[in-house]
């Protein structure tokens, strides 16, 4: 049966230390692995709502420029409806 001698009982409090230590920087890097990630994920997710909206109003941009282009007489108000529409036989410029 081999003794121990003192010297094994330090150099094994110092692997046990040096174990703790490492499972504590490992935790600090994994948390803040996970906060970075979730802020990536939601500023991602806001990204994505806002080029949507962009997406959108360009849609409606070109819709009403369309209907400018397309326009070959001038607006005028019409009072049952109290609507904008179009006199027929007028060019619109």
């Amino acid at each position: 049966m081999k003794m121990l001698h003192p010297g094994n009982f330090r150099q094994r409090g110092i692997m046990l230390i040096e174990c703790m230590i490492y499972v504590t920087v490992l935790t600090i890097i994994l948390l803040l692995a996970f906060s970075i990630f979730y802020q990536c994920q939601t500023q991602s997710v806001h990204l994505r709502r806002q080029t949507e909206h962009v997406a959108v109003t360009l849609r409606f941009g070109e819709r009403w420029r369309n209907e400018v282009r397309n326009a070959v007489a001038a607006p005028y108000l019409v009072e049952e409806d109290r609507a904008i529409s179009f006199r027929p036989g007028r060019l619109f410029t």
